[in-house]
């Protein structure tokens, strides 16, 4: 079976370039016209990429992304590319793990090289995930949440924390991340704080941990920006509050914390 390619999109037109290019290139093409319908195909055929208009009729390509990422399994973790003729439409998938966003209207050779990005970049997270299932049999790994709204930040951190045997688990919300710190139990919580509590309330998350004897006694540890650190101290004291004005300093604060002793005899 060949890669499998979903097409999202109303403009027939925009299909039909798409799809004559992609099977061009040996891929397999399967389309939508709508979120709803792409749910279904989804479901069926569990295409390796998807590609998702925005402003569509009844099920908008925001309301199928979220809708796609609730499901779990590889609902959650199939690569999105995005594209819209509102480039404004980009903001309101800065919570959701997208791959890229493609404004319209786009080149279609820039638009071929994001998908085989895309592909490429899912290769090497099955490999690195074949990877974590080994080590993690032998005990080499401990699991850590990470939890915020910062795509960039939140990428380099994952990054980062699988460059130090951890395995990576993230929520899509307070509720989603805290269910999750409730099954899995992880050794350490990495969380953005984040200004607007309308989008993610770390404040609240940190609460719900402490309520819960599952969660009360797992280590957090927060990293907010300069403008956020005095409203971040008035929960959390400053042996867990990393403050970064850029993701250089994060990390280099990130890569001190682990090399600690108290944190490598948790992973123990």
């Amino acid at each position: 079976m060949g890669t499998k390619i979903l097409i999202v999109d109303d403009e027939p037109d925009i299909i039909l370039l798409l799809k004559n290019r992609l099977e061009a290139m040996q891929y397999q093409v399967v389309m939508a016209q709508n979120g709803a319908e792409a749910l279904e195909i989804f479901q069926r055929d569990k295409p390796d990429l998807i590609i998702t208009d925005v402003m569509m009729p009844g099920l908008t390509g925001y309301e199928f992304f979220e809708a796609l990422r609730k499901m779990g399994g590889e609902g959650a973790s199939v690569p999105v590319i995005v594209t819209s003729a509102r480039r404004s439409m980009a903001q309101f998938f800065d919570k959701w793990a997208i791959d890229c966003f493609i404004p319209k209207p786009f080149d279609l050779s820039a638009f071929m090289q994001a998908i085989e990005r895309a592909l490429a970049a899912k290769d090497r997270a099955h490999v690195l995930t074949e990877k974590h299932l080994a080590a993690q049999q032998k005990s080499d790994l401990q699991d850590v949440l990470l939890v915020g709204v910062s795509e960039y930040e939140l990428r380099k951190v994952k990054e980062f924390l699988e460059s130090q045997q951890c395995l990576v688990h993230q929520g899509l919300d307070e509720q989603d991340s805290l269910e999750i710190a409730q099954k899995i139990r992880p050794n350490y919580i990495f969380m953005e704080f984040w200004e607007d509590a309308r989008r993610f309330d770390t404040v609240k998350f940190f609460r719900d941990l402490s309520k819960s004897p599952k969660t009360d006694r797992i280590p957090c540890i927060v990293f907010c920006s300069p403008s956020l650190q005095i409203e971040a101290s008035k929960t959390f004291s400053p042996k867990h509050l990393l403050v970064f004005r850029d993701v250089s300093e994060l990390l280099n604060k990130l890569a001190s914390l682990v090399q600690a002793p108290e944190f490598r005899k948790r992973s123990a």
